[in-house]
């Protein structure tokens, strides 16, 4: 664990013999890896370590949280030109169940200052040995292998120390750490196997959904017979995408599963009429009626669970910060053909993070696009807004944010706005009583003053009154607009309470001009 690009993913590579690196996207991790590392334990024998690797990206916090929770030891990775920074803070606490081992990384760097990378780990808690803490700080260069061979065996020793145990006779408990949709196998959850064994015909039953073990594969994709302790596992026969972070639990038979699900149905009922239900999701949450005119509406879709949650939390970040917005729905997988129809008749933008998208959606997108321009060319076509309509395919977390805080933007610019037309001062007040009411003197200032225009009159800052002008008169002739230097009356019906000296502002309701996104972007 440890801030982005402190080279977490290039010691993972080290450990590995592989070049993961190499084929991240913007050269940030971006999902939960996890997979088996042989070694030797201290006392020489042939071991293995089960590795995972978290991102760093402050969006993945709930990502890192799901990984801390499943290790026994956190190695905390700290560049020695950095030292910790935000996400370092956020690991050391969540790490404080399990052993913390420091690791000060990029010590070949001209830069790199280790002493003062350590000091600054004793002033947020961490107190390494050198400095008489009880924590162990190995200073490594993954990138060139400096004292890596070191670190391996400083892990393996505090395993030996922990005396960890599991039994693999017992029925298999797996921590699901990601879970996403293939198309053609289904609901799909990557996890490390906590206790016991995992076998293919198993019956599992994770949160509300349940299944049979149709299949087990390793990290390199080879199918496995069996899954022990601490194997990384890819697992196919949920009925349902599980949620990250759940147990998936070996059960005996199908009638158990059903006994363990009305269980939870009624744990989570209780916990309904004690008032502590989940916080409403961001799409749930009320809307104003002007939703669609003033805040931009979303389609959320990400290539699993983790980088779904990912998205939720920055997006919240947003909110927040007073960016408004509304998510329409957030799902795992494809960019499908309803949603593409749901997108267009809502106005909305398609944010996806890495996914792909049916073979026919972008022909039917560009049909959609180009009907659309075609009927709102008609005059008096009342055609609804689509400008918005769009799908944006994202590979890298932190450009979809910076997409989506601008659509934002766009769309809160995009409301109505008032344009004044015409200025007229308030000369003199004639009252002709309840049947004609007030007629006002007027010279109009600036512009031109129409019949039927949309008016205010304003005193100083304040408006005194706001309705529409029913009547104009030049001398004693009936006019439809009256240009700048001209005297006039003025007709406003009902208007009241109105003074000399008060200012006459006609004004017209106008739409800001805007562009239309782009039918499909990928980034």
């Amino acid at each position: 664990m440890g801030h982005v690009d402190h080279g977490k993913t290039t010691i993972i590579d080290w450990l590995r013999k592989s070049n993961i690196v190499k084929g991240e996207v913007g050269g940030i991790t971006q999902s939960i890896g996890s997979f088996k590392v042989s070694t030797r334990a201290f006392d020489g024998k042939k071991s293995h370590l089960c590795v995972i690797d978290t991102p760093g990206h402050a969006a993945f916090q709930q990502m890192r949280e799901r990984g801390a929770n499943v290790t026994d030891i956190v190695l905390l990775v700290v560049a020695a030109d950095d030292g910790p920074l935000a996400t370092t803070l956020e690991a050391i606490h969540q790490a404080k169940h399990a052993t913390i081992i420091v690791a000060i990384n990029k010590i070949d760097l001209p830069n790199a200052d280790v002493i003062k990378a350590k000091k600054k780990l004793a002033e947020v808690g961490v107190l390494v040995e050198e400095l008489g803490g009880k924590t162990q700080c190995v200073e490594v260069s993954a990138v060139k292998g400096t004292n890596m061979e070191e670190l391996v065996e400083t892990i393996s020793f505090q395993a030996d120390l922990l005396d960890l145990h599991a039994d693999p006779s017992a029925p298999g408990e797996v921590v699901c750490l990601e879970a996403y949709v293939d198309k053609r196998t289904g609901p799909m959850a990557k996890g490390i196997v906590r206790w016991g064994t995992l076998r293919p015909g198993d019956v599992i039953v994770c949160g509300n959904t349940h299944g049979r073990v149709k299949f087990l594969k390793d990290e390199h994709g080879t199918n496995l017979k069996e899954a022990p302790p601490s194997t990384p596992v890819l697992l196919c026969g949920l009925r349902d995408c599980p949620a990250a972070g759940s147990d998936i639990l070996v059960v005996g038979s199908e009638k158990e599963v059903n006994k363990v699900l009305r269980a939870r149905e009624e744990i989570q009922s209780a916990r309904v009429d004690l008032g502590q239900e989940e916080a409403v999701p961001i799409e749930e949450r009320n809307l104003p009626e002007d939703v669609y005119q003033t805040t931009a509406v979303f389609i959320i879709k990400a290539v699993d669970q983790g980088s779904l949650d990912a998205i939720h939390v920055g997006l919240d970040e947003l909110v927040k910060k007073g960016v408004k917005m509304y998510i329409l729905s957030s799902s795992v997988g494809d960019v499908l053909r309803g949603e593409v129809n749901t997108a267009y008749r809502m106005n909305a933008t398609i944010l996806a993070l890495g996914v792909k998208t049916d073979r026919e959606v972008p022909a039917l997108l560009t049909e959609m696009r180009g009907r659309w321009k075609a009927e709102r060319a008609v005059p008096g076509s009342g055609v609804p807004e689509r400008a918005f309509f769009s799908i944006r395919n994202h590979r890298v977390i932190y450009r979809l944010l910076e997409d989506a805080e601008n659509i934002c933007k766009m769309k809160a610019i995009t409301k109505y706005r008032d344009v004044v037309r015409g200025t007229a001062t308030v000369l003199k007040v004639f009252n002709f009583g309840p049947k004609i009411g007030l007629i006002l003197g007027c010279r109009v200032l600036d512009g031109e003053l129409t019949i039927k225009a949309k008016a205010r009159v304003k005193r100083g800052p304040d408006t005194v009154f706001e309705g529409p002008i029913s009547s104009l008169k030049v001398v004693k002739d009936e006019v439809m607009k009256v240009p700048s230097a001209t005297e006039c009356g003025v007709g406003m019906t009902g208007a009241e309470a109105i003074e000399e000296g008060d200012v006459i502002e006609t004004f017209e309701v106008v739409k800001n001009d805007f562009e239309s996104l782009p039918t499909i972007l990928s980034t």
